[in-house]
């Protein structure tokens, strides 16, 4: 009876561990995803400023050249 019951907990144990690990894995691509779209927003906003600064460049060249 004893062995049994110790083999029921370490079995439950086991099995409880595969499901904190699965519960993790899946908390983790949920934030993932979340975390791409945030980079995606980022880059988005970093090429607009590259823009920016490569017209504002362009613009300060034009007058540079003019004077």
């Amino acid at each position: 009876m004893e062995l049994t019951v110790l083999l029921w907990i370490l079995g439950g144990g086991f099995g409880g561990t595969w499901g904190l690990c699965i519960f993790f894995m899946i908390q983790s691509s949920n934030a993932n995803a979340e975390t791409r779209k945030e980079i995606v927003e980022i880059r988005k906003e970093i090429s607009a400023l590259h823009h920016c600064v490569k017209d504002h460049h362009a613009r300060i060249s034009v007058i540079e050249s003019r004077g």
